[in-house]
């Protein structure tokens, strides 16, 4: 389907291919690659406001790369120099955000200069632009991320109105509300949303652990074995990997007019909002943080079962001073954590500037 802001409602008999105007909008953003090779080229064409129809490259989440058309339907060949970005995570994101005249975007014959004959490597740069580690033990001929990991969300709905929940019971009269559905086998399941992080690598075990609370919209998805970086998704821990992390995505919610017509079904963005690692995660590097994870309101719960555990030493334990801490190997921890950061919009169009990196305006 596709959205028409003039009605404020979807197309659901739109063509894909067909010639729909300025009118509708909106994005598709592929899944997370891993950037082998050093080229990326397309064609595109069609409206020329940067800010507002374009195709961009994200890497590990942020834009780096955006290109828009000459205000003509010819689409002219564009070429990316990637090589910087080697061994990262790439998206690829086709934004159409206006009605107004040039209102559209047109992308064809998307290419990258690499295939899936190239080794596996560590992927996650350090803060000078050098990380090129060498392959893992058993990965050295590629093909796809293994056990990069994935998470899928399902909705429950009617399967009398397919676009409405489970809850909504219907018959002559209309439709209404129930709190309690009477009967539920009649009703089914649909796949929401692939979430992926926006830093995806191999062996990272994203997925490992799920939550969801369905009442604020937020799931948190563990990768426990994601490596150590710092605030920056930086590599200069030295590329320890089991150090786990968690991920935070938000759904966005239905919407509906006054009188209740449903206008838009809940949706879920297919990147994280947000990216978590404990503070302490340097000090042991083996802890697996989100081996566990559960979220409740603004809190979220994350365990950590290979953290050590230390303790004052007690008087008389042979080999140890007295006060000094002793060491338990894999003493385990969970970890309580705020997630309001979710909660946090820009009133106004940011843009990420990264040192050493062409960016945006």
């Amino acid at each position: 389907a596709t959205f028409d802001p003039d009605t404020n409602t979807f197309i659901p008999d739109a063509v894909e291919g067909a010639v729909q105007g300025d009118g509708p909008q909106g994005t598709m953003t592929s899944d997370a690659f891993v950037i082998y090779g050093t080229k990326i080229s397309f064609l595109i064409g069609g409206g020329c406001e940067i800010d507002l129809v374009f195709l961009e490259l994200l890497v590990d989440g942020l834009p780096v790369r955006r290109a828009t058309g000459k205000c003509d339907e010819q689409m002219h060949q564009v070429e990316w120099d990637v090589s910087m970005y080697r061994w990262q995570s790439g998206i690829i994101r086709i934004v159409d955000a206006t009605s107004a005249k040039w209102g559209h975007i047109n992308v064809d014959d998307i290419r990258f200069n690499w295939d899936l004959s190239y080794k596996w490597r560590s992927s996650t740069p350090a803060s000078d632009g050098t990380n090129r580690r060498g392959p893992r033990a058993g990965a050295m001929m590629y093909s796809g991320e293994p056990a990069a990991g994935a998470a899928y969300v399902f909705r429950r709905r009617s399967a009398v109105q397919p676009d409405e929940p489970c809850e909504i019971t219907c018959d002559e009269n209309g439709c209404t509300y129930l709190s309690t559905p009477l009967d539920r086998t009649s009703c089914v399941w649909e796949q929401q949303q692939k979430l992926q992080p926006s830093d995806r690598r191999a062996f990272e075990k994203f997925g490992w652990a799920v939550d969801i609370d369905d009442t604020t919209g937020i799931a948190i998805v563990g990768a426990v074995d994601a490596r150590i970086v710092d605030q920056n998704n930086h590599d200069d821990m030295g590329g320890v990997e089991r150090a786990g992390a968690v991920y935070l995505f938000s759904r966005t919610p239905e919407a509906r007019t006054e009188f209740g017509t449903l206008v838009s079904k809940p949706s879920w963005h297919p990147f994280e909002i947000v990216k978590l690692q404990h503070a302490d995660k340097a000090e042991d590097r083996q802890d697996r943080f989100g081996y566990a994870v559960g979220v409740s309101g603004r809190s979220v719960l994350v365990g950590a079962p290979g953290r050590s555990a230390r303790a004052p030493v007690q008087d008389g334990t042979p080999g140890f001073a007295t006060g000094s801490l002793q060491l338990f190997p894999s003493g385990g921890s969970a970890y309580v954590m705020d997630n309001n950061i979710v909660y946090v919009y820009f009133k106004e169009k940011v843009y990420v500037v990264q040192e050493n990196h062409q960016t945006l305006p």
